[in-house]
């Protein structure tokens, strides 16, 4: 038997404890528009909260609120996104929206680099123009090659619709997927910005030089669940390009990196490691 007094009591701390809920600022959503405090609607929550040992996340969202974002990624054997020193002295990168901006700015200068060697090999006076570039490049920049093929990728490769507003001339973009959007978000902060996207081609603005880039499209195979990627053939000036993304459990037996694939492999599954820890999704592409 248990007495009335001590049910009273009980129901009495619920509704305490419900209180406390109400008020815990470490459960408030400051998100702007919508500020609230927890809401604790009934007093045996604490009760049932109490027995709860598991929490299985499906990944579409429910705890992510589909909300994506381009933080971190690896081309050439290099790892960007992650915070500088002076990052984390200045407090900028707990709550920094996309990648870091050291980063993206590390990655238009080695691609602004990329495309001044490019200019000098064109030019008549090859051998002084490009002397003179290689003398006045800073040491120790990643290959700009690599990350102009990279940001290129994630710009052209995918199903992005672009609106443009005829007023205000302001693009926007629209994606089926919030992985779509972060990835030309991404782009867009390193310097290849998608302007214009119809069923022919696709119309990229590259910042670093400046130039307007066509890529005429040639076949696309859109993403399933039995291919796990997705894949596009295109032609840009006189180049036909073919670029694929995907799960890395499907892209990843399909590379070859040649003499060094052991070496080069083992890489980019130790980074896909070390992503996955941080609570990334993780894509690949080539």
């Amino acid at each position: 038997m248990i007495p009335i007094s001590l049910y009273v009591i009980i129901e009495m701390l619920k509704l305490l404890q419900a209180n406390i809920v109400n008020k815990d600022v470490k459960m408030f959503f400051a998100e702007e528009g919508d500020m609230n405090f927890a809401s604790c609607r009934n007093s045996d929550l604490i009760e049932e909260l109490g027995q709860v040992e598991f929490v299985f996340s499906d990944k579409t969202g429910t705890l992510t609120q589909n909300k994506m974002e381009f933080k971190k990624c690896q081309v050439g054997n290099k790892v960007f996104g992650n915070p500088t020193q002076d990052d984390i002295t200045n407090d900028v990168a707990k709550e920094y929206i996309g990648m870091i901006q050291s980063s993206a700015d590390e990655c238009r200068q080695a691609m602004d680099w990329y495309f001044k060697e490019q200019k000098a090999k064109g030019d008549r006076r090859f051998r002084t123009q490009l002397n003179e570039v290689h003398g006045q490049r800073p040491q120790g920049l990643p290959d700009g090659e690599q990350l102009y093929q990279f940001f290129r990728l994630l710009a052209v490769c995918h199903t992005v619709v672009v609106d443009i507003d005829e007023k205000t001339g302001e693009i926007t973009y629209q994606a089926s997927s919030p992985d779509e959007l972060a990835l030309i978000q991404g782009a867009k902060q390193c310097g290849m910005v998608l302007k214009e996207k119809n069923t022919e081609k696709m119309v990229v603005l590259n910042e670093i030089t400046g130039e307007i880039e066509e890529y005429f499209i040639k076949a696309e195979f859109p993403f399933d669940s039995t291919r796990k990627r997705m894949t596009l053939l295109v032609k840009f000036r006189d180049q036909w390009i073919l670029m694929c993304k995907g799960a890395d459990s499907i892209i990843i037996p399909r590379i070859n990196f040649g003499n060094q694939h052991d070496r080069y492999m083992l890489d980019v599954q130790r980074y896909l490691l070390d992503f996955a820890k941080e609570g990334l999704r993780t894509l690949v592409v080539g």
